[in-house]
């Protein structure tokens, strides 16, 4: 036992309190702490991306006893060793009615949807059992220190993970709405989108299933100011968390879902004390959390649209399809195939009675439901992963990916087949038959990644299936799928499937649409609607990772997809030795990563080349980069 000195300072952010708690080892002045308390204001001010007016309200000594002194220890500087683990960020306030960029291309209104919702988390349990109340910070160094010894961890919080299940921890407390974006195009695109003159909306309805969800604590210095955990997001960064991360659906203006965002894994060893509900007693633990996406699903399509489900007299049968991002080796590798065999578990015990799952807005309702098989597709989706167009398929991880997604697309052309039986409109056969070749020709790697992502979106539209995406924590390559989703569904919506444009071989081609525009004009609609699509993804991260927004990156850290998706005025040019640096750095990358491979080899530890990571070196050429700036909400 060890004393640790604590200061609370609360710093005032435009008429909003935050509460930061200082923890450090040794005496430290007052005027120390006054500037550890000014790094707190800068993050706020980058995390908000807004010009405040500051100023410390208060600051005040105490002292606590810790079990573990170096609890407040890390690597970095004496700043850093004052960082705080315990930061309250309220609700942020969303500016209204704000343009896309320029008036004459159309405005993009977010608010919070305060109303309570039926996919709020009836799925995630509530803890009853808590010995004492204690302040924040306390609480949140006691349950990660939980977390790791039940999994026979040391808890280092020196360690990378241990301080991101802090922060994560500390971002899965405070309630939380669902996040409602509403695009009003401007007069041109509504003249070309004959078909449909509404503005278009989508809400992200989150699972609220903080893996705290029950327990209560008191605001550090204020014993009397007790909160409950309700309503609260499991954040991304909460990575031993027993619950699924950011678990949460896009749902357009008529209450229809565009699709889910969440990624399956197993229940962790911690899952003996932290345990998901399920009525269905034949659901192991390590099934748990992963059916929990499942139930998610299911309710929101059997209470909307139903699309992908189809009764067969007491029993539902659910069509879905789970569209990975991750990289196939390493770590994200093990977690794919992880993924891949508790669906394929999933499916299987389905198959013998269905799933028992409970209705979110009926409780006492459980339906049975069967699982057809869940194809899950592969697409290695950002700068790391384009390592592939210099080393070998085999050595990227590329074979791999295209391995898995041809197996989940033959099960999609097979569908195909028995659908092309079924139909009578011409058009319709053609598209299908068009997008199952351009598919083909994907998995033969001939179009980037986006356009394969797109292509195989769009087959699964056809075949009314729902899509899933995710990437580690179902954040920025999921969000990039998702708008690739939404825009796809506003353009169609707007113009119809006959208009879209064929390619040079006269085949429907879904992802020429990317490059449409309106005769006589710079615009192009589905890049507007990308455009405000990330507006609304920009504030999701702030849930997750304690971040201000979408991280767009720069230079040849950039995620490729964005140079094509977004409209040219967003895009600069990137300047000539970054251009060199990127040619470079794929080459010094693309060594790293096979010496990293050989050492897997060797040692026999899939884990070992984590350390490649590309932290220095991104492994992508572009010719444009993004200006965030121009994209900020605020």
């Amino acid at each position: 036992m060890s004393v640790i000195k604590t200061k609370l300072g609360i710093v005032s952010l435009n008429n909003i309190q935050y509460r930061a708690v200082l923890h450090w080892d040794r005496d430290i002045t007052a005027a120390s702490a006054k500037k550890a308390l000014a790094v707190i204001k800068k993050q706020l001010i980058e995390a908000q991306r807004i010009k405040p007016n500051l100023e410390m309200v208060s600051l005040s000594d105490k002292k606590v006893t810790a079990a573990d002194g170096s609890a407040i220890e890390t690597r970095n500087s004496f700043i850093s060793k004052l960082k705080p683990i315990a930061l309250q960020i309220p609700k942020p306030q969303l500016q209204h009615n704000r343009p896309i960029d320029d008036p004459k291309h159309g405005k993009t209104t977010i608010s919070w949807d305060p109303a309570r919702h039926f996919l709020e988390g009836v799925f995630s349990p509530v803890r009853k059992t808590q010995k004492e109340v204690v302040s924040r910070s306390q609480f949140i160094r006691d349950h990660v220190q939980e977390l790791y010894s039940l999994r026979g961890k040391s808890y280092d919080p020196r360690n990378k993970k241990v301080k991101e299940t802090l922060q994560g921890t500390s971002l899965s407390l405070d309630p939380r709405d669902d996040l409602r974006q509403k695009y009003e195009p401007c007069e041109a695109i509504r003249h070309y989108y004959d078909k449909y003159q509404g503005p278009f909306s989508v809400t992200e309805r989150f699972a609220r299933n903080s893996s705290l969800k029950g327990l209560q604590f008191h605001e550090d210095g204020d014993p009397s100011d007790i909160r409950t955990v309700d309503r609260a997001i499991n954040s991304s960064f909460h990575r031993v968390s027993d619950q699924v991360h950011l678990m949460r659906g896009f749902e357009n203006e008529e209450g229809n879902y565009h699709c889910f965002l969440g990624r399956m894994d197993a229940q962790g060893p911690d899952s003996a004390k932290y345990t998901v509900y399920d009525t269905d007693p034949r659901i192991t633990r390590r099934l748990k959390k992963a059916k929990t996406m499942i139930d998610f699903v299911f309710n929101a399509l059997y209470h909307s649209d139903q699309v992908g489900i189809e009764k067969e007299g007491e029993t539902f049968r659910l069509h879905v399809a789970v569209h990975a991002l991750l990289h196939t080796q390493c770590k994200q590798g093990k977690l794919l195939t992880e993924e891949i065999e508790l669906l394929n578990d999933l499916v299987a015990l389905s198959r013998r009675g269905g799933l028992s799952i409970q209705d979110a807005k009926d409780t006492k309702t459980v339906h049975r439901v069967i699982l057809d098989p869940i194809p899950v597709a592969s697409v290695q989706f950002d700068a790391k992963s384009r390592v592939e167009t210099i080393l070998p398929a085999a050595l990227s991880g590329e074979s791999r990916a295209r391995s898995i997604s041809q197996e989940a697309d033959a099960y999609l052309f097979s569908l195909v087949e028995k659908k092309l039986v079924q139909i009578q409109d011409p058009t319709q056969k053609t598209l299908l038959k068009n997008t199952q070749e351009l598919l083909a020709e994907a998995a033969a790697g001939k179009y980037k990644p986006w356009e394969e992502v797109m292509i195989r979106i769009f087959l699964c539209k056809l075949l009314g299936i729902k899509m899933i995406f995710h990437c580690l924590s179902s954040l920025d390559r999921a969000n990039v799928a998702g708008a690739i989703q939404v825009a796809m569904d506003q353009w169609l919506k707007g113009r119809g499937m006959k208009a879209i444009p064929k390619d040079e071989k006269g085949r429907f081609a879904i992802h020429h649409i990317v490059h449409e525009k309106i005769p006589g004009s710079d615009i192009a609609p589905f890049k507007e609607s990308i455009a405000s699509a990330f507006r609304r993804a920009e504030k999701v991260t702030e849930l997750a990772r304690d971040q201000g927004g979408f991280k767009y990156f720069r230079h040849i850290r950039q995620h490729p997809a964005l140079a094509d998706l977004l409209p040219e005025r967003y895009l600069l040019d990137a300047a000539w030795y970054v251009k060199l640096g990127s040619l470079v750095g794929t080459a010094l990358a693309s060594i790293v990563w096979l010496l990293a491979l050989i050492l897997d080899a060797v040692t026999g530890n899939l884990h070992t080349s984590r350390f490649y990571h590309f932290r220095n070196l991104r492994a992508f050429y572009i010719s444009k980069v993004v200006d965030e700036t121009q994209l900020a909400i605020y």
